[in-house]
């Protein structure tokens, strides 16, 4: 398909760099870090893993010292010691009351090695499973647990990173990037968050009567022109209905819209969640109105949609199945480099005006051709 309207769709970009934060923190020399030269709580990093340093905790002796980090929950902390006899790193850690793990090395191996090979090269999987089920039980989202085994993605000084992931309107993206640094900068939280749309691959397929009624429709035209409005661009064809012997009829509906990447540590997670939620907003708590399955926001180990292609989801009553390509097919094998993403930093704003442009071209196509055919 050649139109002009589908090639004006794939000038738009398929990455928006819409916010950094940064906490402000004092500044901390990690390549100076000498545990034996270490004689008061401002020689320790200001934050490290889960939270801020207790300046109060820190304690020292002839035996070595010993501070912890407190974050943003309950009982949730990363305690480092330095044993001088042993001269060992000892590091012990606790998410919401739950033990992570002791960790015990030779301070010849520096400490940013210690806590993210030894420490967070896997990331405590009794974590993971308690936030999964404490987060659903809250929300209307999918935590995607990683493999058992699989590499974790650790920061230092702010830990392991998680990713959470919702789709949204290229005409609401400008209006959630600025609420979002407003609300950033008032909150001055104490861990950095990162916000990026990026062009993502979604088909949906419902068993028939549990589609939304504009896909569920004998005019697709109408259907065709719902998609358009909901996400600012134009869908791969109307929505298909299939048969399959012994089962329900199913619709299928394929688009690319933007998703909404914030990535940010883990530690933080839960705080930004209930930040963020609101009863009409893309992150709502589980007694707010309904989002649709489709729309339903993700948590994701960090980086996972750098590392796989795709990703199938489905909801508990197993009657609707969405699939996510992480890439825009137009940027399918196209290698990302560190100097593609700072010029996508330096372009955001003009990357973003662009994207709305063309939406807005598009809407009003799609709009004009409906009430052509509406009036014959």
């Amino acid at each position: 398909m050649n139109h002009p309207i589908i090639q004006q769709q794939a000038q738009t970009p398929a990455s928006i760099h819409l916010l950094r934060y940064l906490p402000r923190r004092r500044d901390f020399n990690w390549r100076a870090l000498e545990p034996a030269a270490v004689r008061s709580a401002g020689d320790l990093p200001p934050y490290l893993i889960l939270g801020e340093l207790d300046e109060a905790s820190f304690k020292r002796s002839n035996e070595g010292w010993s501070a912890r980090w407190r974050g943003t929950e309950a009982d949730t902390w990363f305690e480092l010691a330095h044993d001088a006899a042993g001269q060992q790193w000892v590091a012990e850690d606790r998410w919401r009351g739950i033990k992570g793990s002791i960790t015990i090395y030779k301070t010849c191996i520096p400490l940013p090695v210690v806590i993210g090979q030894a420490m967070y090269g896997c990331f405590p999987e009794n974590w993971d499973r308690a936030a999964k089920t404490r987060l659903e039980a809250s929300y209307q989202l999918q935590v995607i647990e990683p493999q058992k085994g699989a590499p974790s993605m650790c920061g230092i000084p702010d830990g392991p990173v998680r990713t959470l992931a919702f789709p949204i309107a290229v005409g609401e993206l400008r209006g959630f990037r600025d609420h979002l640094r407003r609300c950033l900068e008032r909150w001055q939280l104490p861990y950095p968050v990162a916000a990026e749309a990026r062009l993502t691959y979604q088909g949906v397929c419902w068993h028939e009567g549990e589609a939304p009624s504009w896909a569920d429709t004998t005019r697709p035209e109408d259907a065709f022109r719902q998609s358009v409005q909901d996400t600012g661009l134009v869908p791969f064809g109307y929505p298909r209905r299939s048969e399959v012997p012994d089962k329900p009829a199913a619709w299928t509906h394929t688009r690319e819209l933007y998703f909404v990447y914030l990535t940010l540590p883990f530690a933080g997670l839960t705080d930004l969640l209930r930040r963020l939620a609101s009863s009409q907003g893309p992150v709502r708590r589980l007694d707010d109105p309904p989002l649709p399955f489709e729309w339903r926001p993700m948590v994701l180990s960090a980086g996972l949609e750098h590392l796989v292609a795709d990703l199938t989801l489905d909801d508990d009553p197993r009657t609707t199945l969405v699939y996510l390509r992480f890439q825009p097919l137009a940027q399918w094998g196209k290698a990302v480099t560190v100097g593609k993403l700072v010029d996508q930093i330096r372009s955001a704003e003009d990357d973003l005006a662009r994207a709305e442009a063309i939406s807005a071209g598009i809407v009003t196509h799609i709009e004009r051709i409906v009430e052509r055919m509406d009036k014959k």
